[in-house]
């Protein structure tokens, strides 16, 4: 087969050490075989194309490596569709910044599950949150396939998800993130992807890991208006998804969510685990305004 099998997209915005990082992780204990089956390509938001030339002195020659610097810097939607519109492979992976593997050989394994099993329309990877020296699994595998399978619309009021780095997505399945939405258009992408995705797999030994610890990300920046926004974004998701029984999901999340994240919180507040991982210490990216 001479297709991809994955494509690697990066958007970038002025984070050098953190793109870098994505792609050591990445390439870390890779097979040479598997050189030729993956590809990694950067939208680059930044003041400057320097990162071009990190970048190509980190990543082999034999391996598919695409770069563009935009000017004007166009917006973060616009820059995640660009990506997926340039992807050549039968799927792919969009990796912000703050997010980075970690399983060992994380693209070898890909590579593996893709060529054993080419009908998945969707892999969903374990992602852990790393805080402080700490990592903690975002939501459990388990309660993830409970709800996305039975109840999709669900991720609409609560990304049990995680970044768009733990979703492995079918090029032919692939969706727009709509550029009208700002605070909700992650788990309104997921909600399109979910609905027409059939053969969906989760994987817990694939793992990606996502740093929250900073206190310059957009999040922490307007958390006093997160409650705001998220509500106005809802009255359009409202609108654009009339199917949705948004009373049901309220009296699901009352019910089932929040004493499963009590229980959650706690038992990891008891266990938590001490993890070494080499986060960069200077990221001047946005968490939810990734360009």
């Amino acid at each position: 087969m001479n297709k991809k099998l994955v494509s690697f997209l990066l958007p970038a915005y002025n984070y050098q050490q953190g793109n870098i990082l994505i792609v050591k992780k990445l390439l870390e204990g890779i097979s040479i075989f598997n050189y030729r089956k993956i590809e990694i390509i950067v939208s680059d938001n930044s003041k400057n194309d320097s990162l071009f030339d990190e970048l190509s002195s980190v990543i082999p020659s034999d391996i598919s490596f695409s770069y563009m610097h935009n000017k004007p810097a166009s917006t973060p939607s616009e820059n995640w569709n660009s990506l997926i519109d340039r992807s050549n492979a039968l799927y792919y992976i969009l990796i912000h910044h703050d997010e980075f593997p970690y399983s060992a050989k994380l693209a070898d394994k890909l590579i593996s599950l893709i060529e054993s099993k080419e009908d998945i329309d969707l892999i969903v990877m374990d992602c852990l949150v790393y805080s402080n020296g700490f990592a903690r699994q975002h939501v459990s595998m388990g309660f993830k396939n409970l709800f996305l399978s039975y109840m999709p619309s669900f991720i609409i009021l609560k990304n049990i998800i995680g970044p768009t780095a733990s979703l492995v997505i079918k090029k032919e399945k692939s969706k727009y993130f709509d550029e009208n939405i700002f605070w909700l258009m992650d788990v309104d992408y997921y909600y399109r992807i979910l609905k027409e995705a059939q053969n969906i797999l989760y994987i817990d030994d694939l793992k990606i890991i996502s740093n929250i610890n900073r206190s310059d990300s957009l999040t922490s920046s307007i958390r006093s208006q997160v409650d705001l926004i998220n509500k106005k974004e809802l009255v359009l998701l409202k609108v654009k998804y009339p199917e949705i029984d948004f009373f049901k999901l309220k009296l699901l999340k009352f019910f089932f969510w929040y004493p499963y994240r009590f229980l959650q919180r706690g038992w990891q507040f008891i266990f938590r685990k001490k993890i070494d991982f080499n986060m960069p210490s200077e990221m001047n990216g946005f968490k939810k305004n990734d360009h």
